[in-house]
């Protein structure tokens, strides 16, 4: 079996389940493309909500060299689920990707997208009080 050359080669194999769009974004799909194809950052969620910073440190840098872990808060700063890693290389960013996608963390599996640019207001969740889509629908769910 051919071992692969360079790290950049799993992009060849690495094929995303799903490609988050991000509907905020100003430019053209094609733009849009191309800066996800150079990005370092990658978005994890499904994180459980006990999990700190340094943990996902210690874990995804056995793949790559990292610049910053970005935690998801809601607008009180809790935690809510989901974060971003910008790895110092778009290699290092493709090795999480290719090695990490689906793994779990205390029985969580983790689902792992390329991002583009890290922005400080996409820290906060997309739903209601700055929480994930999934948890405002489910608190909505037990409030009826």
């Amino acid at each position: 079996m051919k071992t692969l050359q360079t790290k950049f080669e799993m992009d060849k194999f690495y094929k995303p389940l799903r490609v988050y769009v991000d509907k905020k974004y100003k430019g053209t799909k094609e733009e849009y493309s191309k800066e996800l194809e150079e990005s370092c950052t990658i978005y994890i969620q499904n994180i459980p909500l006990h999990v700190r910073e340094e943990r996902l440190w210690n874990i995804f840098k056995l793949v790559g060299e990292i610049d910053k872990v970005i935690m998801g808060v809601n607008k009180q700063h809790y935690f809510v689920g989901f974060a971003f890693i910008i790895f110092k290389s778009k290699e290092d960013a493709t090795s999480a990707l290719y090695y990490m996608n689906g793994i779990k963390i205390d029985g969580n599996q983790l689902a792992l997208d390329r991002d583009i640019v890290f922005t400080e207001e996409r820290r906060y969740g997309r739903g209601e009080g700055g929480d994930t889509m999934r948890t405002s629908m489910s608190k909505r769910r037990r409030n009826r």
